[in-house]
């Protein structure tokens, strides 16, 4: 056993990050917990809960997770956790990157070679407009610091296509929200 491996073994949800990842595995979730509270954690246990979706080919039958975030560190750190706890290809994508500038068959290359895929919201915004991603292909978007989902900011955007996209294909495409508190104010 690798040491990646034994990492992954040696991590056990507290009892209430249980109940959450049971709550978020079959209907929408909001986690509104307070920083350090282990909200990473919980979308790392329902990525592997629902690894079956993302593992077979994109071209086939395979699906897609999206992880949004708000700022292009948040890119590297989320996707460097994910790698760490999850066994699957993750992408990272910002604007830094160059990313905005890839045709359809850069993006279908990534897809191919990624299964759960880390991004600022403005680039699955842009993904999503472009055609290069379909919601039917994407298992479980997760929401991190979703609070910056307000007015016209590219999050609250990303949700209300995705939300309304649910509705009309009924869709199995799950929603995490991941809802920053400081301690102070949560009560």
């Amino acid at each position: 056993m690798g040491l990646e491996e034994e990492l992954i073994e040696d991590l056990q949800p507290r009892g209430y990050q249980h109940q959450l990842l049971e709550k978020a595995f079959v209907q929408n979730t909001l986690l509104y917990l307070p920083t350090g509270s282990g909200k990473t954690y919980i979308a790392v246990m329902l990525i592997k809960a629902m690894l079956q979706e993302i593992e077979p080919p994109f071209e086939a039958t395979g699906k897609r997770t999206v992880f949004m975030v708000n700022t292009v560190p948040l890119v590297e750190q989320q996707a460097t956790y994910i790698q760490r706890f999850v066994p699957v290809s993750v992408g990272r994508y910002s604007g830094d990157r160059k990313v905005d500038f890839w045709s359809r068959e850069v993006w279908l290359e990534e897809l191919k070679n990624n299964q759960v895929l880390v991004m600022t919201a403005q680039i699955f915004l842009n993904n999503l407009s472009h055609g290069y991603i379909t919601l039917d292909k994407v298992n479980l978007m997760i929401f991190d610091e979703c609070h910056h989902a307000v007015t016209d900011h590219p999050m609250r955007q990303s949700a209300i296509s995705g939300h309304q996209l649910l509705l009309l294909m009924g869709s199995r495409c799950h929603l995490l929200l991941r809802f920053i508190v400081h301690g102070s104010q949560f009560r």
